[in-house]
């Protein structure tokens, strides 16, 4: 999870250097979505998991009020916020790699 973050903040930095040098950020931008959204969901999977039973408690009953759930539960957002991982996909293929566009 560490390596995975590590990469996302590479992308966030890249992103910014861009936009601090007026330029639009590149194919980073749209690979950083795509590899946040799929950061968060193993993260909350493993929050769940390594509490066991307890991570299918609720506030107030949960550790930490339920905060680690709420997160797992909010993960779904972070892959639909900003054009779905799909929407995502196509535009790395096609802006990114110079596959065909996909048919419209």
């Amino acid at each position: 999870m560490w390596s995975r973050n590590e990469v996302i903040r590479f992308l966030r930095m890249r992103s910014r250097t861009a936009l601090s040098q007026g330029r639009r950020p590149g194919p980073e931008a749209s690979v950083m979505k795509l590899a946040y959204a799929r950061y968060v969901k193993q993260l909350g999977n493993l929050a769940i998991e390594i509490q066991g039973p307890y991570g299918a408690l609720e506030y107030p009953d949960a550790y930490a009020d339920g905060v680690l759930q709420q997160k797992f539960i909010n993960a779904v957002q972070a892959s639909i916020g900003g054009g779905t991982d799909e929407i995502q996909r196509n535009i790395v293929g096609e802006r990114v790699l110079g596959l065909p566009r996909e048919p419209r």
